[in-house]
């Protein structure tokens, strides 16, 4: 979303941070899934176990049950709980994500300080795209969070706010 608004309003927008997302378009494999859970999540108005069992592990980085026990069985039961209009409003926020357009041409024209971050081992937005983000956005620097999947503020959260501290210290 910050990389839309950038696109939209680049006068109003001083700097940047994208972190555990990508700006081009989903790959339709991952596009197809994602769509499919989705509907499965607004049909039911839940979350059902299957999809838990299957979205949980793509969160993390790989050790992150073992590591930190308590953080991804919080996460696995706050995803279970969902229900009713909560379900059917993650879903709609979901279709909205995976449908983004692709925003690769227009990054290429950003003039301002960004800072593309990633988990190590994020499994949704693999490092690789990162590193294309980076190379797209021209003065924009890249960061590699260790031990930290897609949600690397919860699993890395001194590391992070290190990070986007410092960041926003030099372009404030």
């Amino acid at each position: 979303m910050g990389a839309e608004l950038t696109a939209l309003a680049p006068a109003r927008v001083k700097s940047l941070v994208l972190m555990d997302t990508f700006v081009g378009l989903e790959p339709e494999v991952a596009h197809a899934k994602y769509f499919a859970m989705l509907a499965t999540i607004s049909e039911l108005k839940a979350v059902p176990a299957p999809i838990v069992e299957a979205v949980v592990p793509l969160f993390f980085a790989n050790n992150a049950k073992q590591v930190n026990t308590e953080l991804v069985e919080n996460f696995e039961a706050k995803l279970s709980a969902l229900s009713g209009d909560r379900a059917v409003e993650v879903a709609r926020i979901g279709r909205m994500v995976f449908g983004r357009r692709d925003l690769c041409d227009d990054i290429e024209k950003f003039a301002l300080p960004a800072l593309v971050a990633v988990g190590a081992e994020d499994k949704p937005r693999p490092v690789l795209e990162s590193y294309l983000m980076n190379d797209l956005i021209s003065g924009s620097t890249i960061n590699v969070i260790p031990e930290a999947g897609h949600i690397s503020n919860l699993e890395q959260p001194e590391y992070v706010t290190a990070m986007l501290t410092e960041f926003l210290a030099q372009h404030s």
